[in-house]
């Protein structure tokens, strides 16, 4: 990821519904993965961004994903917002794992410490080279019940410039990595533990088979990406509200105004 890009959007959706070296399972009353605790928080270091590295190229994985049915007319376009019955008020934290072609992103740590702290769910829009090159961290997530992965495409390209296999690529490939994630977390015996609060809808306490939620790079989509991505029945989730963390002028206190004013 270029940054863990916090990006607060307003939607009111169950949208919130970790290979591994791990070697002793945390005990029952404080597992959530196959990792203790200690392996679990951030380290220095980890969030820094190593960019014009030849090495950062990932092939797509061989492995594939399940076939999803295209998504019903209902469901296609961009979703941005759920309205919500009178007096019910949500909001779903989502963050992007970015990486392009040739850098390996950094992994903010702190900030997933301080979800996992306050148990606060979320969800990881995660391109897929990414997930390969940070698959430790990667399966971490993926093993947590408070966090979901989504697809933020392979390698964070701008799809309104794509089409044919490049396109697919794009959408295809965490799709593809995930599958890959999921199978080698299974064959370590790491499976996500069951949900624990009552308040998020009940999911199993295994993997999910597949992403089913994908944000494009830069939010950028035209008709002809949209149609792709619906046609893999995934749904198109973007934002209403953008905190502009990507800016190096925008400040904590702007953000925190910003959110809570929309």
């Amino acid at each position: 990821m270029h940054r863990l890009l916090g990006r607060f959007a307003l939607l009111a959706a169950a949208l919130v519904a970790a290979l591994v070296s791990a070697i002793i399972p945390l005990r029952a009353e404080t597992s959530r993965s196959c990792w203790q605790p200690a392996e679990l928080r951030a380290r220095a270091g980890e969030e820094r961004i190593a960019k014009n590295i030849a090495g950062a190229y990932v092939r797509l994985p061989a492995t594939t994903s399940p076939r999803r049915a295209p998504l019903p007319a209902g469901l296609r376009g961009a979703l941005r917002r759920v309205d919500l019955p009178r007096g019910i008020r949500r909001i779903a934290l989502t963050f992007d794992l970015c990486e392009q072609p040739y850098e390996i992103a950094g992994y903010q740590g702190d900030i997933v410490d301080f979800l996992r702290d306050r148990d606060i769910a979320a969800t990881f829009f995660a391109g897929g080279k990414w997930l390969l090159t940070h698959a430790v961290r990667a399966g971490q997530l993926m093993s947590d019940d408070r966090f979901e992965i989504a697809n933020h495409a392979w390698e964070h390209r701008n799809l309104r410039l794509l089409s044919g296999a490049r396109l697919t690529a794009e959408i295809d490939g965490p799709q593809r990595a995930y599958a890959d994630l999921r199978r080698r977390l299974a064959e370590r015996g790491c499976p996500r533990p069951p949900a624990t609060r009552s308040a998020r809808p009940a999911r199993p306490g295994t993997l999910a088979d597949d992403i089913t939620l994908f944000r494009f790079p830069f939010g950028a989509c035209n008709a002809a990406a949209l149609e792709a991505v619906n046609d893999r029945g995934l749904i198109a989730v973007q934002w209403d509200v953008s905190t502009a963390d990507p800016w190096r002028g925008q400040t904590v206190e702007r953000m925190v105004t910003h959110v809570v004013e929309r």
